[in-house]
């Protein structure tokens, strides 16, 4: 994976987050400003409403109203002046006008058009150059309609610059951007690591994904958080575990499945070619034929066994639920079986009364049955006994089948329900197996919703047995087959 992502994730953070700056510097910008216009129109009203109060009692070219004036305008740190109807300025708070009668911000009369707007209104403010009026600069502006002692009307006017507030503004927004570097830095440092870091196990299992690709199942994704990259973390590794001991277990059934075809096939093609070339002479070729027919019947139970194995993986096999007494099923298995329980002399109990009824596919349940009685048969000793136990219990019908002979070691236990697995050497000696009705046998019990075991004890017993629910009240099922 390259960096795309990361820096899709780092600049998008470091845009929302410089944005952010940006829009509280305007919200700032436009507070402050507003602050400091409103507080300078409260001012210049001041003065004006200050001028309008003593009006009426000076005469607006008095050299009092211009002392007095003067003197308000120096205390506020603001101009004051006062114009007649015509525009003509009559009085003024600047330096100049005190010594030659001349205003120093204008030489120029005020236009019409603001004498109408001030005479008109009962409070007038402006921003700017007041119609041309202010030569150098532009200025705020509050004006008031005034009449004089002689009964002149007029309008008095205060201004101020207005770089003040904006050279405020100026200095206050150098200062908050200023103080702005250090979270802004921090935070752009933050945003990389954690926009690294969350990134990072990404890319390790878009490595790992690459590399099981090539079928190197090794990597694992550490986990460093309990948040959502974490659990997703986790369940990557539970993944690549799962599809690990998958390919294991794929390899490990193509390795046993041409090792079990092999030996047969071997055996065969090697008995007949020895016939065929005359090396077996006619007085004991049948003997050999009977080891060839026996082998090619073991080839065809493994066949049978592999397609049976397969349709129940892919869901393929139909349950019919029918009701049946499973005693009656294992005595079945066991009459079909007394050619080969009669040779070895075992001694068969538990089968005498009948009347357990359960609710399964009769013809499945039958399999798990025969593959459980075979296989004690197969390793019970010499007047042995197989002993049977069916009850019912706590709603379920346990099944256990219990053989004297050779036992199965504890360590192997867990295993002995995989394909083609050999807990011992003992137990695996006989050819007519195929390595694969255990697993047949749990298969068919997990899609009936039951469970399967087995234990064993040196120089007792070896017992299996399988449980299944009372699914007596249930309707049948026709549907497909699923493993759990």
């Amino acid at each position: 994976m390259n960096s795309r992502l990361f820096k899709k994730f780092f600049l998008t953070n470091a845009i929302i987050f410089l944005a952010g700056i940006t829009f509280l510097s305007a919200i700032l910008g436009f507070i402050v400003i507003n602050f400091l216009v409103n507080d300078k129109k409260e001012s210049l009203t001041e003065n004006c409403k200050a001028v309008v109060a003593v009006a009426g009692e000076i005469s607006f070219d008095d050299s009092t109203m211009a002392k007095m004036i003067y003197a308000l305008a120096s205390a506020t740190d603001a101009e004051i002046f006062i114009a007649d109807n015509s525009g003509k300025v009559v009085a003024c708070s600047c330096e100049a006008y005190s010594k030659n009668g001349n205003c120093n911000i204008s030489r120029e009369n005020l236009s019409a058009e603001v004498m109408t707007s001030v005479l008109n209104a009962d409070t007038f403010f402006e921003s700017g150059s007041l119609g041309g009026f202010y030569s150098d600069d532009d200025y705020f502006t509050s004006a008031m309609p005034l009449d004089g002692a002689d009964g002149t009307e007029g309008a008095v006017f205060a201004f101020a610059p207005s770089t003040q507030p904006k050279s405020f503004f100026n200095n206050l927004i150098r200062v908050y951007l200023f103080s702005a570097i250090v979270p802004t830095l921090a935070m752009l440092v933050a945003g990389y690591v954690m926009s690294y870091r969350l990134v990072r196990p990404l890319r390790q299992m878009s490595d790992a994904a690459k590399r099981m690709a090539r079928g190197d199942f090794s990597r694992r994704i550490p986990v460093v958080s309990d948040d959502e990259i974490g659990e997703l973390s986790i369940s990557f590794n539970n993944m690549t575990n799962s599809l690990a001991q998958l390919e294991s277990m794929r390899r490990s059934f193509v390795a046993n499945v041409s090792h079990e075809l092999r030996t047969p096939m071997t055996t065969i093609g090697g008995f007949i070619d020895a016939i065929l070339d005359g090396t077996i002479d006619g007085d004991t070729q049948k003997h050999y034929l009977t080891i060839v027919s026996d082998e090619v019947k073991r080839l065809s139970r493994l066949v049978e066994a592999m397609l049976c194995l397969a349709k129940l993986e892919s869901g393929e096999q139909k349950i019919n639920p029918q009701r049946f007494d499973i005693v009656k099923a294992a005595r079945n298995v066991v009459v079909s079986q007394d050619r080969r329980i009669t040779d070895k002399n075992i001694d068969v109990k538990g089968l005498e009364e009948d009347g357990i009824v359960v609710t399964a596919d009769y013809d499945l349940i039958y399999q798990v049955i025969f593959n459980l009685i075979d296989n004690a048969i197969k390793f019970t000793n010499e007047g042995g006994t197989i002993e049977f136990e069916i009850k019912n219990t706590d709603k379920k019908t346990v099944f256990s089948i219990k053989n004297t002979g050779s036992y199965i070691e504890r360590e192997d236990l867990r295993f002995i329900f995989d394909r083609f697995y050999k807990a011992d050497k003992s137990r695996s000696i006989n050819k007519n197996g195929t390595g694969l009705g255990l697993y047949i046998s749990k298969t068919i019990i997990d899609i009936h919703g039951g469970q399967i075991a087995a234990d064993s004890k040196q120089g007792e017993y070896t017992r299996f047995y399988f449980a299944l629910a009372d699914n007596s009240n249930k309707e049948k099922n026709d549907g497909r087959a699923k493993l759990k």
